[in-house]
């Protein structure tokens, strides 16, 4: 909050906003609404890019932090483990399907309790990952108020 980004518009020239809150998947500024993983406009009618008519962005790219053309290790490392925790999680809640057709009962309530412990650990990644950008943005806002 309070940071200043650049909202770059198609035949525009670059506007500077300031950052009046985030939270998991959004950043806002003032009445424009951007996503947090690429920083493309949420139009306010039609919703996210991915079906909303996308007018402007903000450069950089918020939360791709790229230095030398890679994504910090940490990152990379919590991406690779929330895929893979999803994948185990699929592949278990089809076995319990197979054990269930099977008549396999005592097999898929083992699955079953497999199934709760990966959404749990799946959970614990998530809260991880929101405590680090709520320290990260703690930390810039001791800084930005150290400057000041």
């Amino acid at each position: 909050m309070g940071q200043t980004v650049t909202r770059v518009v198609a035949g525009e020239g670059p506007t500077r906003l300031r950052v009046t809150s985030v939270d998991r998947r959004l950043i806002h500024c003032g009445d424009l609404t951007f996503e947090r993983d690429l920083g493309l406009e949420v139009d306010p009618v039609l919703g996210p890019s991915l079906w909303g008519a996308v007018h402007s962005r903000l450069q950089p790219e918020p939360r791709r932090v790229v230095v030398r053309g890679a994504v910090s290790l940490r990152a990379s490392v919590r991406r690779v483990l929330q895929i893979t925790l999803f994948v185990t999680y699929l592949i278990v809640l089809a076995g319990i399907g197979v054990a269930i057709g099977f008549h396999r009962y005592p097999l898929a309530v083992a699955l079953g309790a497999g199934l709760v412990l990966i959404w749990v650990a799946m959970k614990l990644v998530a809260s991880l990952e929101d405590r680090t950008l709520h320290a990260r943005l703690a930390h810039q806002g001791r800084r930005s108020g150290e400057e000041t």
